[in-house]
Parts: C-alpha cells; sequence; structure tokens
C-alpha cells in the first residue's frame, strides 16, 4: 500500500495532444485506486487507474507534473498545473498599421513567452515541494500496480 498519500490540491488540468490546449480548474486527488482530477465545472473529470499510469515528470522550473497514461491502445499525457496557466497566446497588438504588424507580433510573442516563463519559474520556488512529494506518490503507485 502506498505510504504517503498527499492531500487534495487545487490544480489546472490540460490534456496534450488532444488539439485544444483548453485547461480546466479542479481538485487533483491520489486514492488507492486511481489518481483522479474533479474538474470545478462538475463535468469534465478524469479518473486514471493506477495500473494504466505509465509515468510522473516534474517540468523543472515550473510548477507543472506531467501525468503520461494509458488509454486503450494509445498513450496520453495530462499536464497539471498547479497554479493557474499564463495565456498561451498574446494580447493581439491594438495596431492596425500594417508596416508594423508582423514585427509587432514577433516582438508580442517573444515577450509573452519570456513573461510566461518568468511567471512559471517564480511559482516554481513557492510550489516544489508540493510538487516533489506528488511526483514522488505517483511513481510509488505506479509501482505498486
Amino acid at each position: 500500500m502506498m505510504d504517503a498519500v498527499p492531500d487534495a490540491v487545487t490544480v489546472w488540468a490540460v490534456e496534450l495532444g488532444r488539439g485544444t490546449m483548453r485547461e480546466r480548474k479542479g481538485t487533483l486527488s491520489l486514492g488507492p485506486e486511481a489518481l483522479a482530477f474533479e474538474a470545478a465545472d462538475g463535468y469534465s473529470h478524469l479518473r486514471i487507474p493506477l495500473a494504466d499510469l505509465r509515468k510522473a515528470r516534474r517540468v523543472l522550473g515550473s510548477p507543472v507534473l506531467i501525468v503520461t497514461h494509458a488509454a486503450g491502445a494509445r498513450t496520453e499525457r495530462v499536464a497539471f498545473y498547479f497554479v493557474q496557466p499564463p495565456p498561451l497566446e498574446p494580447v493581439a497588438p491594438e495596431s492596425t498599421d500594417r508596416r508594423g504588424m508582423l514585427s509587432m507580433a514577433r516582438q508580442t510573442r517573444r515577450k509573452t513567452r519570456r513573461i510566461n516563463a518568468g511567471y512559471l519559474g517564480t511559482w516554481n520556488q513557492a510550489k516544489k515541494r508540493e510538487l516533489v512529494e506528488w511526483q514522488e506518490a505517483i511513481r510509488a503507485a505506479i509501482r505498486e500496480a
């Protein structure tokens, strides 16, 4: 049986490789039979049986845990953000001047990535212990399953 099961925690789940990168806020918990994500919206829950879990790894320098699991014949990945994810797309430039549109968009995307990396890096310092605890608990569940 698993030694230390972490307390349920609020996370944002993003199913990777599904075509949409929509985050869903909810509660992540680890039970004796499954890793469960209960969405705050009340209907988009995710339940992964421990036998289907393949891998859990932290994204270094950020408060993100990626869980790989079997889903029938294919393998799927879910990213659990332990803080609200920053927006993936930059805010559209307000200028409608065509001369500078492309350079402004490129600069905006670059700036957005830099700001997002800084945001995640800052939160990583505060959430690292919690992330390591979850990673170790999921890895222990994988070994026992």
